[in-house]
Order: structure tokens, then sequence, then C-alpha cells
């Protein structure tokens, strides 16, 4: 019986797991229907290192962006903050 309970629990956690992450993970550096930027971005330097992080809507940076450096990805050397006012243009 106590065979059965482990079966079922383990099995249990393993759906909500991979259940869960399939139904809320974001994608990033997507477009939308506009080919326009939307969405969280993640740019990368030739030598594979986070060059910067930040979120687009309509092609424009909204919100909070860093910049990091070359040598490293763990502090951002910028942190600049868009707002999401619209420009006339």
């Amino acid at each position: 019986m106590i065979n059965i309970k482990r079966l079922f629990f383990v099995f249990t956690f393993f759906v909500c797991f991979f259940s869960s992450s399939f139904f809320y993970a974001q994608k990033i550096n997507q477009f939308d229907e506009n080919k326009k930027r939307t969405g969280i971005w993640i740019k990368y330097h030739a030598n594979n290192k986070v060059r910067y992080t930040g979120t687009f809507e309509k092609g424009k940076e909204i919100g909070v962006f860093k910049f990091y450096d070359i040598s490293s990805s763990k502090h951002p050397i910028i942190v600049k903050t868009y707002s999401k006012k619209t420009m006339p243009f």
C-alpha cells in the first residue's frame, strides 16, 4: 500500500511541476504581428555574456533595462528606466 501512495505522490509531483512550467513560462525575444519587438528581451555579446535585458511593447523600450559589461553579466553597469508614454510622430 505504501508503494502505491509513493507512486501516486511522485506522479502528482511531476505532473504539477511540468504543467506549471509549460503554462507559465514566458517566451523571450518575441516579435508581434508587425515584426516589432514585444515582451521580454535578452541580448548577448559575441562572447555569450548578457548585453542587456528589458521589455519592449510595439517595438519601444518600456520599464527597466539593465545593460551589462562585455566581461561580466553578474551586475549591470547601467540601469535605465523608459516610460510608457507615446511619442507624437
